[in-house]
């Protein structure tokens, strides 16, 4: 920030001259941008699944998605290496492709619009509100009333005009922690009958409406970066109640292998679709585990400090 006082005198007086501007101290200790906060408990669970033998996605996989899944009361979660990948194998789940578009808040990480490129679809930029940066249900109906159209061909309601794609999908961004009004959107996405997938990696453990966020959409992709409030270094978790999805998201967070690795009796086993190298190894797990059991803990801290 300029001071101009500081670099010439002024006052009319003959004379006078102002003081210097004082400098301001500088911070001998420079702030974290997120030291994760982790303790001997972390250290332990990870030395116990270094101990069992069993490094990759395995029984603390397993266990994490079950707590998860109570945690947000959500049905199904499927651990994954990222939230990235989370958004991912959703939009792969629905089938989505070169002939489709998905809305996309334009305040948000790059991985929410990447997603969409990856499947060959067509990331549909929306603005948010100024006050809040979140998607809106207003603003959102404008851009669908001036962007697109609605089909008469059944099931494909809403296309975009200039590109011609059929809009399948919204993803709401819950930017900082603080959840979208997904009752607006949520009234949208029935009337032009679109998936919703909520990107939550900034939203655990948020609640809308006194519902937990990862029970509200079609689907919900949550990170464990080492940033967030519940860290396994690297990570995420897709949570839905359609269990249809969830089935197939599991196969193809390991390359489309039908059954999971742990547990299985016999070294055959059958690919039955495309997939992807997303999973989720157990030291990762047993981090989030334990994570998980001290959210009322550090959600306290966090408020102490904000």
């Amino acid at each position: 920030m300029h001071n101009d006082s500081a670099r010439s005198p002024i006052g009319s007086q003959k004379g006078s001259v102002e003081s210097p501007a004082p400098r301001r101290r500088m911070r001998r200790r420079k702030l974290h941008f997120a030291r994760p906060d982790v303790g001997q408990a972390e250290f332990d669970a990870v030395q116990r699944v270094l101990q069992s033998g069993w490094l990759t996605s395995g029984p603390e996989t397993q266990r994490f998605e079950e707590e998860f899944a109570r945690a947000v009361g959500a049905k199904e979660a499927v651990a994954v290496n990222s939230c990235t990948a989370a958004l991912h194998l959703a939009l792969a789940g629905w089938n989505l492709g070169p002939d489709d578009a998905v809305i996309v808040p334009a305040i948000t990480f790059t991985a929410s619009a990447e997603i969409v490129e990856y499947s060959g679809s067509l990331p549909l930029i929306v603005d948010v509100n100024r006050d809040d940066y979140l998607m809106d249900a207003e603003l959102l109906e404008q851009y669908i009333q001036s962007e697109c159209r609605v089909s008469k061909k059944k099931g494909t309601p809403l296309v975009h005009r200039a590109s011609g794609k059929t809009v399948r999908a919204l993803i709401p961004v819950h930017i900082g922690g603080r959840p979208c009004d997904m009752r607006a959107l949520q009234k949208l996405a029935r009337k032009y009958k679109l998936k919703v997938l909520e990107d939550a990696a900034h939203a655990f453990p948020a609640s809308y409406s006194g519902q937990q966020v990862g029970n509200i959409g079609h689907a919900t992709a949550f990170s464990f970066y080492a940033t967030k409030n519940l860290t396994t270094g690297e990570g995420g978790m897709l949570t839905t109640n359609d269990r249809r999805l969830a089935e197939r998201v599991r196969r193809m967070r390991l390359h489309g292998i039908k059954g999971q690795t742990y547990g299985r009796k016999r070294w055959h086993y059958d690919v039955v679709e495309k997939g992807f190298k997303y999973n989720m190894p157990d030291m990762n797990a047993a981090i989030g585990r334990v994570q998980l059991a001290r959210t009322e803990e550090t959600l306290a801290a966090r408020r102490r400090v904000h």
